[in-house]
């Protein structure tokens, strides 16, 4: 695994971190983990992506993950960007309306845990 995966897991621990503390926080601090929260799940996407499209593969034939993957798991790589990017929209819905915070954990933990699975899929 490449900077792009180890960034995109150490960031996806940061975002559920951040996203079971917005469970707990009191009112007036939860707009600051909202946007830690978004901010570090806009960097799991990014990092995401990064590591599918852009690094090179476990067989070190100068191919990318993306060519190296067959299509079930391109299918679980695209999934897993595409659900971290639409839990960066729920999180950053939830700064302006205050009754969908309660959803951004779970969406995060169900989105890292994709993620997980994802980069686990793509080392062998």
């Amino acid at each position: 695994m490449d900077h792009a995966g180890v960034v995109a897991f150490a960031s996806g621990l940061l975002a559920l971190l951040a996203s079971l503390i917005l469970l707990v926080v009191r009112r007036r601090w939860r707009l600051l983990v909202v946007t830690v929260a978004t901010a570090a799940l806009a960097l799991v996407t990014a990092a995401l992506a990064a590591y599918v499209f852009t690094a090179e593969g476990y067989t070190n034939t100068g191919r990318t993950v993306w060519e190296d993957s067959n299509g079930p798991r391109q299918v679980l790589e695209l999934v897993a960007i595409a659900l971290t990017a639409a839990t960066v929209v729920l999180a950053g819905m939830s700064r302006r309306r205050v009754d969908l915070t309660g959803w951004v954990p779970a969406a995060a933990l169900i989105a890292v845990i994709v993620d997980y699975v994802t980069l686990v899929s793509t080392v062998e």
